[in-house]
């Protein structure tokens, strides 16, 4: 378990840089080449071709999954840590499993409220300024 949650925080770490490298790329100031509007027509050709690969290659997407992947690699070690400390002492083993399942559903319900978009009536009655 450990070496699975190694490999996906491995994983992770990989698909940050290669994101971080593509948006890199894409956050190109456009130049302008004095006068001529021919260098602003190449960057902006340039921009259009790299906007058009982060779509073809689902950037987006990637950069969704990455907390996916680290929550699944802490997951892993979390079981596993439970499962090594289960051959050495039971006792330490239940106290650790039970808090680590009180610390993971404190904040699955604390971060709840992140992943659901706020309600339209939300937005329409106070701007979005008094809170979720």
């Amino acid at each position: 378990m450990w070496f699975g949650g190694l490999i996906l925080s491995l994983i992770a770490g990989l698909f940050c840089i290669h994101c971080m490298v593509w948006l890199d790329g894409y956050d190109v100031d456009l130049v302008f080449a004095g006068a001529a509007n021919e260098g602003l027509i190449n960057a902006c050709r340039l921009r259009q071709y790299r906007y058009q690969g982060m779509e073809k290659y689902s950037v987006a997407q990637i950069i969704g999954l990455l907390p996916l992947l680290l929550y699944g690699a802490l997951a892993f070690f979390a079981i596993g840590l439970v499962d090594f400390l289960w051959h050495l002492n039971q006792g330490i083993a239940i106290y650790i499993s039970v808090l680590i399942f009180h610390v993971a559903t404190s904040l699955a319900l604390q971060l709840d409220h992140l992943s659901r978009p706020p309600c339209p009536i939300f937005w329409e009655i106070c701007g979005g300024k008094c809170g979720n």
